[in-house]
């Protein structure tokens, strides 16, 4: 496993899935755990180091090596999800998808992925983006989702009259730990809908990194220094560098996926025969240009004196938010 600079609200996650499968495999009720935060702060690569972990984790004594396991499933709902386009998306992942003809109600692919995620021994089973199958579509939509979702918790179909409340030896009974993500609207849904708020009572945010407080800017340069040095940088973009750092996060507007492609773009330039005399701004600079980054002006071409002013318009902006 690659080694990865992580924030704290990633640490946390991983805490958190980590005491819940704990708690799940020793017959425990499912958990689940939800995290949210806007677009670009590091919730898919948290996701990422998750889903790596539980991968790693040792098998189970009594699975057989015949039998092919899935530890983690991982769902990224779209713009238009419903209950029907999830389970159906699941049930394809996990090796059963729906064929023409085949059982196509809610209900019925509801017990088909049920008996799939037993089948196939899913310990975390992950909602990416889930914003848009909650918050999307009528209301008996959003109910259709929001049972499927109890009842995935309750590894039980709705109609089963068997108890939930509790696994029960020799009955066969699995639980799982269910991650999901979006942005902070889906607070909303899990605070209105008491039944599906008390299984998913965990909540981990995700906020973004900026000028202030310190420790925010701080928590920047780490990932940073991290993100340039899986692209070969390590030696070209010094995050300790007051300046670059802030040119750096001016230019991905606190957008962590936007900093991503800026240093991806960086690496390649920087090997292209005709960039090999140019300096290193120069090169951001075309970088910047080129991977399409935030709306305004290039921090790269900048002076010194516009790049501290931007800091401390931005800071003042920052600094009112709080004190709202």
């Amino acid at each position: 496993m690659r080694s990865r600079f992580l924030l704290a609200f990633q640490q946390t996650l991983i805490d958190q899935v980590d005491i819940a499968l704990d708690e799940v495999e020793a017959g425990k009720n499912s958990h689940g755990i939800l995290l949210v935060g806007p677009s670009g702060t590091g919730k898919t690569h948290s996701i990422d180091v998750v889903c790596e972990r539980v991968q790693a984790r040792p098998r189970e004594n009594s699975i057989s090596p015949y039998q092919p396991t899935s530890p983690v499933c991982r769902y990224s709902a779209g713009a238009k999800a419903d209950a029907s386009s999830t389970a159906s998306g699941l049930l394809s992942q996990l090796g059963k998808p729906i064929r023409s003809g085949g059982r196509t109600t809610v209900q019925h692919m509801e017990a088909d992925l049920l008996a799939a995620l037993n089948a196939r021994r899913v310990r975390l089973l992950v909602f990416e983006e889930f914003n848009n199958a909650m918050l999307s579509g009528t209301p008996q939509l959003r109910g259709q989702t929001a049972r499927l979702l109890k009842n995935i918790w309750n590894m039980s179909p709705g109609q089963n009259s068997l108890s939930w409340s509790r696994p029960e030896p020799g009955r066969g009974d699995m639980r799982l730990v269910i991650l999901v993500s979006g942005t902070e609207d889906l607070l909303k849904v899990f605070e209105i809908d008491k039944e599906l708020g008390s299984r998913f009572s965990t909540v981990v945010q995700a906020s973004t990194l900026d000028f202030s407080p310190p420790d925010s800017f701080k928590a920047f340069r780490g990932l940073l220094k991290n993100m340039a040095e899986l692209e070969a940088l390590g030696d070209f973009v010094d995050p300790n560098d007051d300046e670059l750092a802030a040119r750096m996060l001016l230019a991905c507007n606190a957008h962590l996926r936007r900093l991503e492609k800026l240093l991806q773009r960086t690496a390649t330039l920087r090997q292209r025969r005709e960039y090999a005399q140019h300096s290193m701004k120069s090169i951001l600079a075309k970088s910047f240009e080129q991977f399409g980054g935030a709306v305004g002006e290039n921090p790269f071409l900048l002076d010194a004196a516009d790049i501290t002013k931007h800091v401390s318009r931005r800071m003042q902006l920052l600094n009112k938010k709080m004190m709202i």
